[in-house]
Order: C-alpha cells, then sequence, then structure tokens
C-alpha cells in the first residue's frame, strides 16, 4: 500500500511550492490538482512510487471540527501523514491584499474552481502560535 501525504494549510502559507518541491522526489506521485482526499485510482496512476501526494488549501473540514490535526481511527485521513503548512497570518493578510483580496471580510471565497471560504477568526485563531 501507498503512504498517502496531504499538504494543506491556508492560503497564500506556501502550500503549492512546498508540493511541487516534495512533487519532485523520484518516488513520489503528485497529483497535479488540487483535492481533498486520494481516491483510489490514484494508486494506479503511481504504480512504481512510494508516496501518493495531494493538496488542498484548506484544512479539510473533518480534520478541522476535530481541533486542528487530531485525526480519529475512523477518519478517512487516518492513514495519511498530514502536513499543516502555517504561516504568521499577519504575512498571510498582506499577501492576500497584494492580490487584490479581502482579508478584513468575515468570509472571502477563493479565487479558484474549490468552493471554499477562509475565515478571519481562522487566521487569528492560528496566529497564537507565533
Amino acid at each position: 500500500m501507498k503512504k498517502k501525504i496531504l499538504i494543506t494549510g491556508f492560503p497564500h502559507t506556501g502550500t503549492s511550492i512546498l508540493k511541487s518541491k516534495i512533487g519532485e522526489c523520484s518516488n513520489v506521485w503528485e497529483y497535479p490538482y488540487e483535492t481533498p482526499i486520494i481516491k483510489p485510482e490514484y494508486h494506479t496512476y503511481a504504480a512504481d512510487k512510494d508516496f501518493i501526494l495531494v493538496k488542498y488549501p484548506m484544512l479539510p473540514i473533518e480534520i478541522r471540527a476535530n481541533n486542528l490535526l487530531k485525526v480519529t481511527r475512523d477518519s478517512i485521513y487516518d492513514d495519511y501523514i498530514i502536513i499543516f503548512v502555517m504561516r504568521n497570518p499577519w504575512n498571510v493578510y498582506t499577501s492576500i491584499i497584494k492580490s487584490g483580496g479581502n482579508p478584513l471580510n468575515d468570509l472571502q471565497p477563493n479565487s479558484g474552481d474549490n468552493n471554499y471560504y477562509y475565515k478571519v477568526s481562522e487566521f487569528e485563531a492560528a496566529a497564537k502560535h507565533f
């Protein structure tokens, strides 16, 4: 069985850069799009690799609901290696503003195809770690 890696974090924290660097490893198959789970068919695509790597720009709701990175045994993420990228929230705010977003709104939709929102309160909660 291949090892599953999920890279996640708040938008503008460097998850895409980290994913591309890990994806350059010869024993890692990198899924090219953002997705919160590794589907069974990905194992077929990664036949000669040891790891399957995916990225999702926001922490999946199942993990968020369980106090950040506490994954229960019955979770679909139980066998994942989860890399949660954090960056100083003030730098994240600046990055979002530079890209034309407004982090001061209560909810701000992302600019991609995924249907997720990020909350200022989540950034502020993360700030206590800095």
